[in-house]
């Protein structure tokens, strides 16, 4: 990639998606692969960017439809702590969802990452006040 954001193959203004599994860096207008088997030197607490808050909280679910007493009561601490604005708190329900379905069918980080980025850009433009 260029400095100015051009793809050195197909000579155009671009985009990347970054596939986290392989360590590449794609172009999205060409699909060259302009950075392969980089190291993600990220460090601390996990964040997702499309929050406002940033944070990216931890979700305890009832495994299997059962819930035990000690998951209901973490399950219950957390609800008690977490005082997000309403808007958050759906988007982070839509998050969960994504990150629920990405996992049953097998799909990377980088996809449900991806989905949750196209989310939140509908959030912002037309989806406001729809349910998730």
């Amino acid at each position: 990639m260029g400095e100015d954001g051009i793809c050195l193959e197909c000579k155009r203004p671009t985009e990347t998606v970054v596939n986290y599994k392989n360590g590449d860096t794609i172009c999205i207008e060409c699909g060259h692969v302009i950075e392969n088997n980089f190291i993600d030197e990220l460090d601390g607490a996990p964040t997702n960017p499309n929050l406002k808050s940033g944070h990216l909280p931890t979700i305890i679910f009832k495994p299997n439809g059962r819930s035990s007493s000690l998951a209901s009561k973490l399950r219950r601490t957390q609800n008690q702590m977490m005082k997000n604005k309403q808007e958050e708190v759906v988007m982070k329900k839509a998050y969960a969802e994504i990150e629920r379905m990405s996992e049953a069918l097998g799909l990377t980080f980088g996809i449900s990452y991806t989905a949750c980025k196209i989310l939140s850009k509908l959030d912002k433009k037309n989806l406001r006040g729809r349910r998730v």
